[in-house]
């Protein structure tokens, strides 16, 4: 804008000279056309200006090596009164605080396409700030009320664990009978109790016996299970952290027993129950969101006291433990 304004005072001086040196009614008239100007223009533009919108639209979640789809576009009443729109895009990475600004200038009714670069596994925010909106000649300008921000969620890939975790401890401890009965398939023979339904005896081993036997359900007691992920400050570490523990998660989750998912961030520790593919995926979201100190070891030493086994990711190193 002040570029503009520098113009248009460049040729307001040069009118004036104009005047002075020529003697004539055209004079008057480019003089008083040079004055008044930007009060046209502004008069004109000003109905157009207010309204004006400005908005960010685009992809709000993409897997990791991908890069979101955004655009910004500015609309209004009549696009060509509008000169154009300045402001500033904000990308805000909620894993390392870290807060990137760009300088935005498009043209009602073009999208403008929002270039990212690679990102990192985890979660962004887009914003837009300090947005102005300028007249047909660009002297004058009115703020624009900000969108919403584009909250961005980079997904991380399935990373194969180098070694392979031993999955064959993940088994269940004991039987125990079904409280309340009902079907199972795995069931117990004991001697018939008072009250027991007869529906529950067995009646061929019964007959063999010579003794009421009942069929008794049984339901499994499983290991408490927990996948313990330890964050780094090393971004390019952390994205292969995600994969692996993900991938480490989705094995768990094919076995059908419900575990744990433990996330410890520096000072941050956080606990996920997880037996659905839905709540691996809303875990590891919010875990994407976690700021991440500088300090944090991937290999601290940690113990969930009431976890019967658990899966380090990284793993635990023999010359570090």
């Amino acid at each position: 804008m002040w570029k503009n304004r520098i113009y248009y005072l460049v040729f307001l001086l040069a009118m004036i000279a104009f005047f002075v040196f020529y003697d004539g009614w055209f004079s008057w008239f480019a003089l008083w056309i040079s004055l008044l100007l930007p009060l046209f223009s502004l008069l004109l533009s000003l109905p157009f200006l207010k309204g004006g919108s400005i908005r960010l639209e685009g992809e709000r979640f993409v897997y990791l090596g991908e890069k979101p789809k955004m655009n910004i576009v500015l609309t209004g009443r009549n696009r060509v009164m509008l000169s154009e729109c300045k402001g500033e895009l904000v990308c805000t990475d909620l894993v390392s605080l870290r807060a990137a600004v760009r300088e935005i200038k498009l043209q009602a009714g073009t999208p403008l396409p929002v270039e990212t670069g690679d990102l990192h596994a985890g979660c962004y925010q887009f914003r837009i700030q300090n947005c102005r909106i300028y007249d047909f000649l660009g002297l004058f300008s009115l703020k624009l009320q900000a969108p919403d921000a584009l909250p961005v969620t980079v997904y991380p890939n399935p990373v194969i664990p180098d070694p392979v975790p031993d999955f064959s401890p993940v088994r269940a401890v004991r039987y125990v009978p079904k409280p309340g009965g009902g079907f199972s398939e795995v069931t117990d023979i004991r001697n018939y109790r008072p009250g027991d339904p007869m529906r529950s005896v067995h009646w061929k081993l019964s007959a063999k016996t010579d003794s009421i036997l009942v069929k008794e359900p049984q339901e499994r007691v499983l290991k408490n299970i927990s996948v313990a992920v330890f964050a780094s400050s090393d971004r390019a570490f952390l994205d292969r952290i995600f994969g692996e523990a993900l991938w480490v998660s989705a094995e768990l989750l094919k076995t059908g027993y419900r575990f744990f998912l433990c996330y410890l961030a520096g000072e941050t520790v956080l606990s996920f129950p997880v037996e659905t593919g839905d709540e691996l995926c809303s875990a590891m979201v919010k875990m994407l969101s976690i700021a991440i100190p500088d300090s944090s070891d991937p290999y601290r030493e940690y113990e969930i006291s009431d976890s019967d086994l658990t899966f380090f990711v990284p793993q635990r190193r023999k010359e570090e433990t």
